[in-house]
């Protein structure tokens, strides 16, 4: 008895030596949603890519075409949690929603939204949480900003008068948690000329187009609506005059018609 259960001992202890020798099954990469989501064509971006095993890449896929390096300085590429690409996009890429992944020796990573814009792209200051700190821009333009906790983002916009414009959030329809909306406002006597929370169609995501009576400068408003935000409360704002569709008329078609 004594002796089975010697040999009994024994077993586990090889066993438990020979799960401690070898290695983990490898991991694929995982991507975190990029920040920004998108840039403009016929441009250059540097973006710096997180999330888990990010290290020893081999290439980053796009479904647009576009020319991608791995800058191989310091330390990148070695870092698992994030990484340094930079992407060469031409004018005539098509503008829209596009997918990027990453691959490394270990595998290839999940699928992240990007979007190609034709509009000059701009990055939210940190400082823009009231109006009397509201980021001047000017348009058309896209920005790419983040929600944070109870705070309301401020933009101040120039306009001419009988100038028309379209704004219009991409927030849900890119994955992100937030349900934003949009009002625009009169600096100078406080009053809201138009608002937007749930626009037909777009998923949670606000649009609005106005035509200004008076030139001059005007507050530009965006929040989540349950006052939440943090790091992946992202959004893109289009500002311009772009054509914006809201209903097809007819419905429907038949096929083969």
């Amino acid at each position: 008895m004594v002796e089975h259960r010697n040999r009994f001992a024994a077993a586990i202890v090889g066993l438990l030596a020979t799960v401690v020798s070898t290695p983990l099954a490898a991991q694929p990469p995982s991507l975190n949603s990029p920040f920004p989501m998108g840039m403009r064509r016929g441009t250059s971006l540097d973006l710096v890519l997180t999330g888990k095993n990010l290290s020893q890449p081999t290439g980053l896929w796009t479904s647009f075409p576009a020319r991608v390096e791995i800058p191989n300085v310091g330390n990148n590429g070695k870092d698992n949690s994030k990484l340094r690409v930079r992407l060469h996009v031409d004018k005539g890429v098509p503008i829209g929603w596009h997918t990027i992944r990453l691959s490394t020796v270990r595998g290839i990573s999940n699928f992240r939204l990007f979007c190609i814009d034709d509009l000059p792209q701009i990055l939210e200051t940190q400082n823009n949480h009231s109006p009397s700190t509201a980021q001047r821009i000017t348009a058309p333009c896209v920005i790419c900003g983040r929600i944070d906790a109870e705070r309301i983002d401020h933009y101040l916009l120039r306009v001419s008068a009988g100038q028309r414009l379209c704004f219009e959030v991409l927030g849900r329809r890119l994955g992100s948690p937030l349900d934003p909306h949009l009002s625009l406002v009169d600096p100078k006597t406080g009053t809201t000329l138009a608002m937007s929370d749930d626009a037909p169609g777009l998923d949670k995501d606000p649009r609005l187009i106005h035509v200004f009576e008076k030139g001059g400068d005007y507050l530009l408003k965006i929040k989540d609506v349950r006052f939440q935000g943090g790091s992946n409360w992202y959004y893109r704002l289009r500002i311009g005059d772009f054509p914006c569709a809201t209903t097809p008329i007819p419905l429907a078609v038949q096929r083969g018609a």
